[in-house]
């Protein structure tokens, strides 16, 4: 008695053998005994450590016996924390994969042990594996969560209210499909009819029946700041560089002003490594450029549209790129269905509103992948008609068209 209280156990600097639940790493935690053991997160491909080959390391260019290999070490601390265990050991690993659903296979000495209990242990009712192995559903709301001995013998396993409103919910008869729209739309009253509205609805149109009709908008993005040092251009980043080229060299500066522009702005790989991009971009740039100045030969301008409809309203906006008689838009990116609705739609504006002229679209771009002997793709749309009633009455037709949709 008077040594008792000397002698009894007194926790440690990491709070083992005080009776409350310790959370730590398989690192402090061997020989050390505890009641129960829970592992978490023992799932394939995590579990045991990947050997990262490091540049900077030395010794892995002649490796020797006795150095550290960490699956090993991994493989260890298991072995400690599961004869650790007085009474109860528990063991977590993802079972289906998050998105499809899929069956994953546990880690490497999950499946070992599991395998190992298997051959060792006999169950009257089946294998011992299926008796310790506790298949989780992946959401709250699973009705196996509320059902009493499913997951746990004797008790449910779920507590939350919420989810199990979600789960009664699922077990009842589900109502018939509704129509996603119960009726038409009201029509729409505004007086003036914006023509980049209305390229939108052209390019997009169920993007744009979200957006302007039912006041639904999943449009926001966020772009995380690279932090790591560019070695090669992704396609997105391919894109940037040779339209910032192509927009700078349209505006009248060199080529080469604009490469060592985009040198300067770190964007690209460092050192030589930029050469072999930039002299591929700059090529596509320059025949892209070539191709403007061949059918155009003029700097573009910008025209207002102010055009009044046969219903009362107006249609209203700019059509810039206009070169003389034909409305340019050029793009590093390659020519696609949208671009040439959205010359289109600027096409027939134009041509309802300045019916003097015989305009006509060109869409420039770089060719498709696959195409041999060609780098750079023109589409053309003809004037309307010849004659300028003609021209006008047909441009306003089509819109009117477009307008109804």
């Amino acid at each position: 008695m008077l040594l008792a209280d000397r002698l009894r156990g007194r926790p440690t600097r990491a709070n083992f053998r005080t009776g409350h639940l310790t959370v730590c790493t398989l690192v402090p935690m061997r020989s050390v005994p505890h009641r129960v053991v829970c592992i978490l997160g023992l799932d394939d491909g995590e579990y045991p450590r990947r050997a990262r080959r490091d540049g900077d390391d030395l010794m892995l260019a002649a490796p020797h016996v006795g150095d550290r290999d960490p699956r090993a070490e991994d493989r260890q601390m298991l072995l400690d924390a599961l004869l650790a265990a007085t009474e109860q050991l528990i063991i977590t690993y993802t079972g289906n994969d998050e998105r499809t659903n899929l069956r994953r296979p546990p880690a490497v000495p999950v499946g070992e042990l599991l395998d190992m209990v298997e051959r060792t242990v006999q169950h009257p009712t089946g294998l011992a594996r299926e008796r310790v192995v506790v298949h989780h559903p992946l959401q709250p709301f699973d009705p196996r969560n509320f059902t009493a001995g499913r997951l746990v013998p004797g008790r449910r396993w779920g507590f939350d209210r919420q989810a199990l409103a979600g789960a009664e919910a699922m077990k009842r008869q589900r109502p018939d499909r509704r129509p996603f729209l119960a009726g038409p739309l009201p029509p729409r009253s505004e007086p003036v009819v914006e023509l980049d509205g209305l390229v939108r609805f052209v390019e997009h149109p169920v993007r744009a029946l979200l957006r302007d009709r039912l006041g639904i908008s999943v449009s926001e993005y966020f772009d995380e700041v690279a932090d790591a040092m560019p070695v090669e251009l992704d396609p997105l980043s391919d894109w940037a560089v040779g339209q910032r080229l192509l927009e700078g060299v349209l505006a009248g500066t060199e080529l080469k002003e604009c490469m060592q522009a985009e040198v300067a702005a770190g964007a690209l790989p460092p050192g030589e490594l930029a050469r072999p991009a930039l002299a591929r971009i700059g090529g596509v740039v320059s025949q892209l450029a070539a191709a403007a100045e061949g059918l155009t030969g003029r700097s573009p301008a910008s025209l207002d549209v102010n055009l009044p409809l046969p219903d009362g309203r107006t249609l209203a906006g700019t059509v810039t790129g206009v070169c003389g008689e034909v409305i340019r838009t050029i793009s590093y990116s390659r020519v696609r269905p949208r671009d040439r609705l959205r010359a289109w739609v600027r096409l027939l504006a134009l041509s309802a509103a300045r019916p003097d002229r015989p305009y006509q679209s060109v869409v420039i771009g770089r060719a498709r992948a696959g195409v041999r002997g060609a780098g750079v793709t023109v589409a053309r749309i003809p004037p309307l008609a010849d004659a300028p009633d003609a021209r006008r009455w047909t441009a306003l037709e089509h819109l009117n068209v477009l307008l109804e949709l």
